[in-house]
């Protein structure tokens, strides 16, 4: 027996709740009291348990999903995969983040149990996170699959002079941990820091540097990591992700046509009736200003664009991809399938406020 209940595995309400339709279970949690935004999808077998939840619009919860925590606040557009479990007093997964398949995030809960996932950052499969204290990870930060990330650390007895931690981890904006990272508690990272695959980390790292090993150690300074990179350089990679693209869009049986200028490439896709444009500026947008913008149109361009350009491809309603600013705004067929192959580059593009 003990004074304070103990929750286990939520059977009640996966078979109450959980089986049901999607929009059945969205009107049962809001007559709850929970918030739950347009086009929100939640997976069979998902529940969601706690005394406040907030869930933005178009967000998605997968097949056999348990989120559970006194406050839950999901953002817009985030993505939780299948079968995966956050289970922790506090949770708070921003904008167009991502849990995929079969994380566990929790363990051991204490009332300072806080676990915060950034805008557009990802959690990879099989990872163990365990926020007992708060785990905060921040903006377009990526943990890979079979990470561990550990805030505390105890099992024999401090009494006779074992180790004992209990502290918070904080993960910067843009870090990246591939594959089989492990993270003790107390640890903060800086943004912009790279940590190897296999890589033990035992002590803070510092903003903007490459560190690996067992334990991990400095291999690389700020100013030394990453290169920095000519307009040359960039052209490169780009030419490399348009092809890349070109090639994904033919290996599926999709018609390409280019048209490759001196400042710019025009691509016209065939999709059964419909016919989708992308065109990619290098250089020089203003040889595309008397361009005829449509709803099936996406430009992304590598130079800055003028004021009335960009107000020309949002009065059509059309697509732009900024890779100067590294945002973008609206929506099209064909500019969403680049933003995929973007993405497998590791370049990410933000949301305009004004469609969020």
């Amino acid at each position: 027996m003990s004074l304070i209940k103990r929750t286990h595995f939520p059977f009640k309400e996966m078979i109450l709740v959980g089986f049901l339709p999607s929009f059945l279970k969205k009107w049962i949690y809001r007559m709850r009291g929970a918030k739950i935004g347009k086009g929100v999808s939640l997976g069979l077998g998902s529940v969601l348990i706690g005394d406040k939840i907030e869930i933005g619009e178009y967000t998605e919860v997968g097949f056999l999903v348990i989120v559970r925590a006194r406050e839950i606040k999901l953002g817009r557009r985030v993505s939780i995969g299948a079968t995966s479990v956050i289970d922790t007093e506090k949770i708070e997964i921003d904008d167009e983040a991502v849990v995929t398949e079969q994380v566990f995030i929790g363990g051991n809960p204490t009332p300072d149990s806080y676990f915060k996932l950034g805008k557009r950052s990802i959690v990879m499969y099989m990872s163990y996170l365990n926020p007992s204290k708060r785990l905060i990870i921040g903006d377009d930060t990526g943990i890979g699959g079979h990470c561990i990330i550990f805030t505390h650390g105890s099992w024999q007895s401090e009494l006779d002079g074992y180790p004992v931690k209990y502290e918070d981890i904080i993960i910067g904006n843009n870090v990246w941990l591939p594959w089989r990272v492990f993270i003790m508690p107390g640890i903060t990272i800086g943004d912009n820091t790279t940590i190897g695959a296999n890589s033990l980390v035992t002590k803070d790292l510092p903003e903007g540097v490459l560190a690996a090993g067992n334990p991990a150690k400095i291999l690389r300074t700020s100013e030394q990591y990453p290169p920095k990179m000519s307009k040359d350089d960039k052209i490169k990679v780009m030419d490399h992700v348009v092809n890349e693209y070109i090639r994904e869009l033919e290996y599926h049986h999709l018609t390409v046509e280019v048209d490759k200028q001196t400042d710019y490439w025009l691509l016209t896709i065939q999709s059964g009736r419909e016919k989708h444009i992308l065109i990619y500026c290098i250089n020089d947008c203003d040889a595309i200003n008397n361009f005829s913008f449509h709803p099936n149109v996406a430009l992304m361009t590598l130079t800055p664009i003028k004021a009335n350009l960009k107000a020309k491809i949002s009065n059509a309603k059309a697509m732009l991809l900024d890779l100067t600013t590294r945002e973008r705004t609206g929506s099209s067929k064909a500019g969403e399938e680049i933003i995929n192959t973007l993405r497998k580059r590791g370049i990410t593009l933000i949301r305009s406020e004004y469609e969020k």
